[in-house]
């Protein structure tokens, strides 16, 4: 068990899951962080301690579900619709409005007469 493991440097990081307060903080002020972003799941571990005590059943599941999508949900639409391609945005989304959305019409909404009339006149050159 993690918790029984002695207060050494090389313990450090599996200290951080002892599920005791004193190897919890062994781990903070022993382990030495080769990507500091990793952090945030720490700290986040480290709220749950001082929220629900320290004997807690932690899991991915629930650093994802308190920290990550709640962080996801915050971020701005432009921001995560960057990250997908087209075929993901149509993910979820029934045939009838992927349709709709392919309508000439609709593709076409907000664009100028002008730069639909180059587009047109292109395409008879062509």
């Amino acid at each position: 068990m993690t918790s029984e493991l002695p207060k050494r440097e090389q313990n450090a990081l599996w200290l951080f899951f002892s599920g005791q307060a004193k190897g919890f903080q062994f781990g903070d002020q022993h382990y030495h962080w080769s990507y500091p972003g990793n952090k945030g799941l720490l700290w986040q571990l480290y709220e749950q301690y001082l929220k629900d005590g320290v004997v807690m059943p932690y899991t991915l599941e629930d650093f994802h579900r308190e920290y990550t999508d709640p962080y996801l949900k915050s971020l701005p639409p432009e921001v995560l619709l960057k990250e997908l391609s087209p075929e993901e945005r149509l993910k979820g989304l029934s045939p009838e409005v992927v349709v709709k959305q392919y309508q000439p019409e609709e593709r076409m909404k907000g664009l100028s007469p002008e730069v639909i009339e180059e587009y047109l006149s292109q395409l008879k050159k062509h």
